[in-house]
């Protein structure tokens, strides 16, 4: 089964040359990634800065995924962020979705999911300095970190997980440790295995789950480090790959691994 993680960037166009209208851009890449099972990050839900446009359902039309859903990481009110609350943040899928301006990650499945899952990691206390290219020139600012989630699909015969980690390194890690906690009480209680995808904003992991496929995917302008994963207990992969477009600041991340034996 062939498996894709990426970091959308909220569909942002990067390149000032190529396509001019950054959805289409974007359509187009979903199309390319050619996954079976796809984990975004970075994706907007109706959110006012994107034309109020459902990220999620628009790249699960783009790709032929009739299965899709969205785990919040925050709301969005007018000019303002709000954290989800709880250890249970709203969920919305291709069957029941609201129309709650948000920011968060999803899952593209184009297999039915049996039940979808979500968890709220531990929120970072401070933020740090990030460098985005602005008007063609990398400018550093301060940012304050936002909630973090979990989103997970469960299928007859293992789980996927997708997740985005704090761009803070401490709290990347204690969020890491918690989504480890929480992938081996889901197979505890399903007896399937657990893949952990997306963007852990971290080079290196330790822990019981393995990456399939190394190759660096940030920037992707010139690439220079690697910390979107797709990650199994076995770590063993028949092919990867890592593939740039025009949208976002990330490389998408793509896999092949034998399908699990059903349970």
């Amino acid at each position: 089964m062939r498996l894709a993680t990426w970091n959308i960037m909220h569909a942002e166009h990067v390149k000032p040359e190529g396509f001019s209208d950054p959805m289409r851009a974007f359509q187009a890449a979903i199309s390319a990634l050619g996954a079976d099972y796809c984990g975004l990050q970075e994706v907007d839900y109706f959110h006012p800065r994107t034309h109020s446009i459902n990220q999620a359902g628009f790249a699960a039309d783009s790709g032929g995924y009739p299965y899709w859903a969205f785990a919040p990481a925050f709301t969005v009110d007018g000019e303002k962020q709000l954290n989800v609350s709880g250890s249970r943040p709203q969920l919305q899928t291709n069957a029941h979705h609201s129309i709650t301006p948000a920011y968060g990650v999803a899952i593209l499945s184009k297999f039915p999911v049996a039940q979808w899952l979500h968890k709220k990691l531990p929120t970072a206390f401070w933020g740090g300095y990030l460098t985005f290219p602005i008007n063609g020139k990398p400018t550093r600012f301060y940012a304050k970190d936002h909630s973090r989630v979990a989103l997970a699909a469960r299928f007859d015969n293992f789980i996927l997980v997708n997740t985005h980690l704090s761009f803070v390194p401490f709290f990347a890690r204690v969020q890491f440790r918690a989504l480890r906690r929480w992938a081996r009480e889901l197979e505890e209680k399903y007896l399937v295995p657990v893949i952990l995808m997306g963007d852990f904003n971290l080079s290196q992991l330790s822990g019981e789950w393995k990456s399939t496929f190394d190759g660096f995917t940030f920037p992707v302008w010139a690439p220079e480090r690697q910390i979107d994963f797709i990650l199994t207990r076995d770590g063993r992969c028949n092919a990867g790959a890592i593939q740039g477009f025009e949208t976002s600041d990330h490389a998408a991340l793509i896999v092949e691994i034998a399908e699990f034996e059903t349970q």
